[in-house]
């Protein structure tokens, strides 16, 4: 289908060609005809006065056309420049290139401290498992008395909780993964916010983002593959990245939690408990906002491609 941009060029030249033929046609008429009582002399100078005004007018549409297309344009040149400017920022952002080592595929050595030691073998190692884990809502971990800790809280005597508060507690690891996480899902979130101000165009995003959209949201028949693609939606639906979800929409995937692609990769984990355990980390349908331009998107399933 045509983007806006050819749609423009094309009426602004279909109304060149329809002033061009009005042109001609008055170029044609005789515009002292019907008149009597004037002059030869005086006739012939209204002909060329009459002729001339319609060029200048003919001259000034064809300028305003020209002038709208090299508008339009540098308005490219100026939007493609913007995104390879985000693009670039985007893809040096050592957390962003963690998160996409660990979504094209797992397990992997991941310095996820950004530690100067470039030997891989000093990096953890992150599986799809520990990603799991890492995704899990805040609200299913079980608060004090965890092996788990996020290591910056001073030695109380305690079991690491303060008194009066209950929370999740993560390991480091788990901690600097969703750290990266929430970086990758908030830039998400702001291409969209682009899109749906008609800044860029998805055509505009093809180029950076397809591969990591369709690596998330193809079916995979790997088990641990597909939970960890649940826990991905999962979390993206719990924390309210619902402009994450318009984006994947954007390109025909439906990742809400009680979709087609999220209950299918459901059925390939082997892990009974673990697949359970996934489905009740959902946020319940009817917690869910229901902002939902989405659905301006939604369109038939398509059929997913499958993780090598």
């Amino acid at each position: 289908m045509p983007n806006r941009e050819v749609l423009a060029r094309i009426g602004l030249l279909a109304i060149l060609v329809l002033l061009a033929g009005l042109l001609v046609a008055e170029l044609l008429r005789d515009p002292a005809a019907g008149l009597s009582g004037i002059s030869d002399l005086q006739y012939q100078l209204d002909v060329r006065k009459y002729k001339f005004s319609l060029l200048g007018s003919g001259a000034a549409v064809v300028a305003f056309v020209v002038g709208s297309l090299q508008y339009q344009k540098a308005q490219r040149w100026k939007r493609a420049e913007f995104l390879a400017a985000e693009m670039k920022g985007f893809f040096a952002d050592p957390d962003i290139s963690n998160v996409l080592t660990m979504i094209d595929w797992a397990p992997r050595r991941v310095n996820l401290y950004h530690i100067a030691d470039t030997e891989l073998r000093h990096y953890p190692k992150i599986t799809r498992r520990i990603q799991i884990e890492a995704l899990e809502p805040h609200t299913k971990r079980q608060s004090g008395g965890s092996s788990v800790d996020l290591g910056d809280s001073e030695d109380t005597g305690d079991s690491g909780t303060q008194e009066g508060v209950r929370g999740p507690r993560y390991s480091p690891e788990e901690v600097r993964i969703r750290d990266s996480y929430d970086k990758f899902l908030d830039f998400l979130e702001r291409v969209d916010a682009y899109a749906e101000s008609k800044l860029i165009g998805k055509e505009d995003l093809d180029p950076y983002l397809r591969y990591w959209i369709n690596d998330i949201a193809s079916y995979s028949e790997d088990s641990d593959d597909g939970a960890w693609t649940c826990a991905l939606l999962n979390y993206i639906e719990f924390y309210d990245f619902t402009n994450v979800q318009q984006l994947f929409a954007r390109y025909g995937y439906n990742i809400e939690t009680h979709g087609p692609i999220y209950e299918r990769q459901l059925l390939a984990i082997k892990d009974n408990v673990l697949a359970q355990k996934l489905r009740d980390s959902r946020k319940p349908q009817e917690h869910r906002p229901r902002k939902m331009r989405l659905w301006r998107y939604r369109r038939r399933e398509p059929i997913q491609p499958t993780k090598e």
